[in-house]
């Protein structure tokens, strides 16, 4: 008698002496043989300066160009649109010295700044894809 389970050879008995399965829960299945078709591809030439910028596209963040903007004009006091635009850092040390008023008037000219400048600027600058161009 063959095993279920793993296949080990034995001479009877509801259970197999290798692995311990119930033979006898097991029902006779059809086994259908499966012949999977390989395709290989060679000489595929690969320009890794294109797979490296692909990458670095894939892994910028879409953000939109006129809600930094409008972050930086209402709350740029408290660093918002520096926590939009992915600078952590940047972002709590405006928390850290909002009392002062001076991420206030940083941020007043900043969201003025990213609203005004074209969309190329400001996602090499943020390193980001504005998503107000962004169609899907």
């Amino acid at each position: 008698m063959k095993c279920k389970c793993c296949g080990a050879e034995f001479d009877g008995g509801a259970y197999c002496p290798v692995c311990g399965a119930n033979n006898k829960a097991y029902k006779e299945e059809k086994k259908e043989e499966v012949h999977e078709e390989k395709v290989f591809v060679e000489n595929v030439e690969v320009n890794q300066e294109e797979v490296e910028a692909n990458k670095k596209a894939y892994n910028k963040i879409k953000r939109s160009k006129t809600v930094a903007g409008i972050l930086g004009i209402l709350l740029g006091g408290i660093g918002a649109q520096k926590f939009y635009l992915n600078r952590i850092g940047a972002g709590i040390l405006s928390i850290l010295f909002c009392w002062t008023g001076i991420p206030a008037l940083v941020g007043l000219i900043e969201g003025l700044i990213i609203l005004v400048e074209d969309n190329k600027p400001f996602e090499e600058k943020y390193d980001v894809i504005n998503a107000d161009e962004v169609q899907e």
